[in-house]
């Protein structure tokens, strides 16, 4: 009987074990579970994070360090939002900021760069006074400026704001202004090997001791629908817009006014390159040195032809050809006014005997002084 009850002991004892064997791996394997559970989710959170990167924040108050380019956590600068950016991806930036160095655009991303305000305010990337390289250099990808303002600050450069030798877009809102180069370059956007696309843009009050006050094209395709280049300045040629060996379409109620040089061109000058021009105002350009053109100067074999729109109140002070000024080159006039220009002689078209001009439409009028090529004495209203 003894061992018959020392038996069963033993046996509920093992059972106990056993029961709490089996609850004690039950827990551990739902404990277990849960941490496992825990750190997966976490683990998906985190890679959500850290590829949730098409839109980026920076504010003068951010962070590269710190910064997760939330709007909460904002980068400080461009150039850390663009390194983390992924392709289409969009940076906002925040308030005014400034670049203390270039910002440099190397990969083959598209992004674009706005503003975020809660206002509408457009805010502003400002040249720091020490910063006498660009702004931006963009060498890959594809980047569009939309309602944002980039400000040279006056500061006394060497180099443009803005220099691509890929593709960048200037759409409406956008104004790129003051840049000064003391460095005979030029004073805004430089564009070589690569494509201009404006789009309602703005591009005023940039400077060059030497050529091309607004914008230099070489070698590149430039279209400029709706923009206005005002109120730029040029020592040599093409205070304005400059093109050499290059395309060029110009329309969409596009403006090109008020530009000043001393040399040729003052409005476009434009060197062995093919040109289309359609519903274009070029007014108020004035050459104050001693060569000549004043709204548009054709070299070296330039094709132009002006389907549509003004040339008006464009003035070479000391020299021929106030209006537009044809040397070696060819001008096709579609339709478009030619119109109250004026210089020393032939104030609406100059044109050498290398070369040529056709008229099939167009209306020349009240220039001065007048010659040949006036169609209407008095202007149509």
């Amino acid at each position: 009987m003894k061992r018959r009850k020392i038996r069963r002991h033993k046996l509920r004892n093992q059972n106990k074990v056993l029961i709490i064997s089996v609850i004690t791996l039950t827990l551990f394997i739902g404990i277990g579970y849960a941490a496992f559970q825990t750190v997966i989710n976490i683990n998906v959170k985190g890679t959500i994070k850290e590829y949730d990167k098409s839109n980026l924040y920076v504010s003068s108050s951010g962070s590269d360090v710190t910064g997760r380019g939330t709007i909460k956590r904002p980068y400080a600068t461009i150039q850390k939002a663009y390194d983390e950016a992924l392709n289409d991806a969009t940076i906002y930036i925040m308030n005014n900021i400034t670049a203390l160095s270039s910002i440099n655009m190397t990969e083959n991303k598209e992004i674009i760069i706005t503003s975020h305000s809660t206002g509408n305010t457009i805010n502003s990337v400002v040249r720091d006074n020490l910063l006498t390289e660009s702004i931006f250099k963009v060498s890959q990808g594809e980047i569009t400026l939309q309602n944002i303002i980039i400000d040279g600050n006056n500061v006394e450069a060497d180099n443009c704001l803005i220099s691509t030798t890929s593709k960048l877009n200037i759409n409406n809102g956008t104004i790129i202004k003051n840049g000064k180069n003391i460095s005979s370059n030029v004073g805004g956007i430089k564009v070589e090997n690569g494509t201009l696309n404006i789009n309602g843009g703005t591009i005023t009050n940039n400077t060059t001791s030497g050529d091309t006050g607004a914008i230099q094209g070489i070698n590149s395709i430039i279209t400029i629908n709706n923009g206005i280049i005002s109120s730029n300045y040029s020592e040599w040629s093409g205070a304005g817009l400059s093109a050499q060996s290059s395309t060029l379409y110009i329309n969409g109620n596009t403006k090109i006014v008020n530009n000043e040089c001393k040399w040729t061109g003052c409005g476009i000058a434009l060197n062995n390159t093919k040109t289309t021009i359609d519903n274009v105002l070029i007014d108020g350009n004035k050459n104050t040195g001693s060569y000549a053109g004043a709204g548009i100067t054709l070299t070296n074999k330039t094709e132009l032809t002006f389907n549509n729109g003004i040339i008006s109140n464009n003035v070479a002070t000391n020299d021929t050809g106030g209006g537009v000024r044809v040397d070696n080159s060819t001008l096709i006039m579609n339709g478009g006014i030619i119109k109250k220009n004026m210089a020393p002689s032939n104030g609406g078209i100059w044109k050498s005997s290398l070369g040529t001009f056709t008229n099939n439409g167009g209306i020349i009028c009240e220039n001065t002084p007048a010659n040949s090529y006036e169609t209407h004495q008095a202007c149509p209203n």
